[in-house]
């Protein structure tokens, strides 16, 4: 996982605000119409889920 971790705190907010960022592409691209480029950002916002996902069960871990 890219930089998951700095000095002991595990880092989901990367990866948040990338889903964040592609999601606003993706709505972008609705309103245009453009549902086959809104669709192309689907693999890579289930890719970044999936680091947030890790995250924070990472997180959940360091809590136990």
């Amino acid at each position: 996982m890219e930089n998951a971790k700095h000095g002991g705190i595990v880092d989901y907010a990367m990866p948040m605000m990338k889903i964040e960022t592609l999601m606003r592409q993706m709505h972008d691209h609705c309103l245009k119409r453009q549902y086959p480029a809104a669709n192309a950002l689907c693999p890579e916002i289930i890719t970044e889920a999936r680091v947030l996902a890790a995250s924070l069960a990472l997180m959940e871990q360091e809590e136990k």
